[in-house]
């Protein structure tokens, strides 16, 4: 079985495959490229940021929330400001996806529990 997807938190599962994606798209591109992509993925990050609200998993992963918010002005700088801060805001996206991802695989660890501990 898979490692990644047995540490990954399951109310997350659909989420996460779509941010790393994203933020691997949005690497490639630079202003001056055709935007069609990047406005098909500013619906689908409107998408997630509805997904997070109905699912009330923005308070839980403020992390995660805030790579979404950063990556939707990311797309949105490009759709409608013609690339304006595109570069910062790429690179706030990178450096949050970084955050998120350490706080979520790194930093989890497993729960402690007395008859555990018992048992050294």
């Amino acid at each position: 079985m898979d490692t990644q997807r047995e540490t990954r938190p399951q109310e997350l599962r659909d989420i996460l495959p779509f941010i790393d994606r994203s933020v691997r798209e949005l690497r490639r591109f630079e202003p001056g490229q055709d935007p069609a992509p990047i406005r098909l993925l500013l619906e689908r990050v409107q998408q997630v940021q509805e997904t997070l609200h109905r699912r009330n998993l923005t308070k839980r992963y403020p992390q995660l929330h805030e790579v979404v918010c950063f990556l939707y002005l990311c797309c949105f700088s490009v759709v409608q400001l013609g690339g304006e801060s595109f570069h910062t805001y790429r690179e706030e996206v990178k450096l949050r996806y970084k955050g998120l991802l350490r706080s979520l695989y790194f930093f989890r660890r497993p729960r402690v529990t007395k008859k555990c501990m018992n048992q050294y």
